[in-house]
């Protein structure tokens, strides 16, 4: 029985013999799909980006799930002069990127003799994390605002990156400079494929930068002959019908790229029904020098904009001066003093006229009725006795519109 006992405990401090296997690793064909994918979400991230900056400048109403904060802002991003490159929007580069990176990946997976496919995907994805870095850049010292969803491609940037590179010591033959010098033999054999691809590439980018539609600017705006202006019992310049079915008194801030967007949609409205709709106008300008609702600047000389917009009031061309400060907000390239000259409003003595008593205290009045409303964000819609934030609800309009129809 000991006997028993002792050789059964031998037995249990024996080492455990487990079949000589060595791990299975990913396959070559894996880490291709797998960054086939990654660039596919890439693309359709683009895609939204895309879509997201047409909707900022053509619907009045949209507001990005990613708009969260001032830092943290996707519309903030989009409505940056920034956002554009070589005529088009960076998004729509994004797309034609990722397309031409599958175009490069099944170009050089094409052949049964290519593990150099990730020397190639190496390089271009090198690039892509350069332009996500200078990107990131962008919004971290002119924007000071980051897009959300631009950062969701950055992260898939790098990681392509980092795949691209494991692959590239996993299955690759030879250095970096070996595999690229055999997929330059590769292009060669395969030269008039390339050259197609390479012109169809160039065919497209040319298309995009010629012939994308400008959307993101306005059309000027012009004054015409049935348009009625005047000037309110408080002072407040209106145009638009002498006797309205609808009155819309904006409160809004120049440097306020929503604000802009609803001036325009709704001057374009006022000018579609002359006889029906009237405009007002009431500064609000988010500035701490001048609205003593903030505590921290928002829009700074957004205050000088609107006292200059009183000056030309006082000129009798408020609504021309009116609508291109907005315009000239839009495109972020104010110049008041070519404001001023192409309005024929003298400015020589620019300073003194802001400073001017009266002027100071006409939009004193304006940031004073605003509070007392309540308002707190721009733009603001005072319509028969109820404030709107941010639009004008469609059913308001709509009853206009159907009666005129």
């Amino acid at each position: 029985m000991k006997q028993f006992f002792t050789a059964k405990s031998k037995a249990n401090k024996a080492p455990l013999v487990r079949p000589n296997h060595r791990r299975k690793e990913l396959s070559s064909y894996r880490y291709f799909i797998s960054l086939i994918l990654l660039l596919i979400c890439g693309m359709i991230t683009s895609t939204y980006l895309a879509i997201s900056h047409y909707r900022n400048y053509n619907d009045i109403e949209y507001r990005s799930f990613c708009a969260i904060s001032r830092s943290l802002n996707c519309d903030t991003v989009s409505q940056s002069p920034y956002a554009i490159f070589l005529g088009a929007p960076l998004a729509v580069w994004g797309v034609l990127g990722y397309a031409f990176y599958l175009f490069v990946m099944f170009f050089f997976h094409s052949s049964k003799n290519t593990p150099q496919v990730w020397a190639a995907s190496l390089v271009v994805s090198g690039l892509f994390c350069m332009t996500s870095l200078y990107l990131a850049g962008i919004s971290a010292f002119f924007i000071h605002s980051y897009c959300l969803m631009c950062i969701v491609t950055y992260g898939i940037n790098f990681i392509v990156l980092y795949v691209s590179w494991l692959a590239m010591k996993r299955f690759g033959n030879g250095s970096l400079a070996v595999q690229l010098k055999t997929n330059l033999a590769f292009i060669k054999r395969r030269f008039h494929w390339a050259a197609v691809a390479g012109c169809a590439f160039l065919l497209i980018m040319g298309s995009i930068i010629l012939f994308f539609p400008s959307y993101w600017t306005y059309k000027p705006l012009s004054i015409e002959a049935q348009l009625s202006t005047g000037v309110t019992d408080e002072g407040s310049p209106w145009i638009g019908a002498k006797k309205p079915s609808l009155t819309i008194v904006e409160f809004t801030d120049y440097m306020c790229f929503q604000c802009g967007k609803m001036h325009h949609y709704l001057r374009q409205l006022v000018s579609q029904h002359p006889e029906q709709i009237r405009l007002v106008h009431k500064h609000f300008p988010l500035d701490s020098q001048v609205n003593p609702m903030l505590k921290r600047p928002v829009h700074p000389n957004a205050g000088v904009l609107s006292l200059f917009a009183i000056v030309a009031q006082k000129s009798g061309r408020f609504w021309q001066v009116n609508d291109q400060l907005f315009k000239d907000a839009r495109d972020k390239k104010i110049n008041i003093g070519k404001i001023a000259k192409d309005n024929n409003i003298d400015i020589s003595d620019f300073n003194g006229m802001i400073n001017d008593t009266h002027v100071v205290k006409m939009l004193e009045e304006d940031i004073r009725a605003g509070l007392k409303l309540g308002i707190t964000a721009t733009p603001s819609y005072l319509i028969d006795g109820n404030i709107y934030s941010g639009t004008v609800p469609d059913y308001i309009l709509s009853t206009v519109t159907k009666k005129q129809s």
